[in-house]
């Protein structure tokens, strides 16, 4: 499994004061409010305070960004965290970046590589690169047979898939 993960990306300042507005790749980013150290291209900075606005953004201030200008250099740049600094999810729920990567099995057999989780308001969208193209499917429980973060492998149920996905 990974030890670092980006949690997110700095998308623009947030007003005069070095205040940086970054979205976030989780359904809840209530979860990042006390993280204490993030790592921006490379570069540690203790965090100050983060805040997530009504929209689900970060607002962040780091230690040593004070300005605007500062703030604007950021813009566009990936949010990283330790492991170790993330919580424990429950049962079940997973880190977008622990299944990327992941065998695909159908019954199985293996078909691909997870290569991409687009998430949606209704379910999220996997896409696996396979030797016929691109399968892209939702996310409904009843598809997944079983998920091993630990061994990379995630398999699903091939009468329910080929109900739901398509080739692209």
């Amino acid at each position: 499994m990974k030890e670092y993960f980006q949690i997110g990306k700095i998308v623009r300042p947030h007003g005069v004061k070095g205040v940086v507005r970054a979205q976030t790749y989780t359904s809840n980013p209530n979860r990042f409010k006390s993280l204490k150290e993030l790592s921006i291209e490379g570069t540690i900075y203790e965090a100050e305070s983060i805040v997530i606005d009504s929209d689900g953004f970060m607002l962040i201030k780091l230690k040593g960004i004070d300005t605007m200008d500062a703030a604007e250099g950021l813009r566009g740049k990936g949010v990283v965290v330790k492991r170790s600094q993330l919580p424990k999810l429950p049962n079940g729920k997973y880190y977008i970046d622990d299944l990327i990567g992941c065998d695909v099995l159908v019954d199985g057999e293996k078909i691909g590589t997870l290569t991409k989780i687009d998430q949606f308001g209704s379910a999220d969208v996997y896409e696996v690169q396979t030797s016929k193209g691109n399968l892209t499917f939702p996310a409904l429980k009843e598809v997944f047979k079983s998920i091993d973060v630990e061994k990379g492998v995630i398999n699903l149920n091939g009468m329910i898939l080929n109900r739901i996905s398509i080739y692209n």
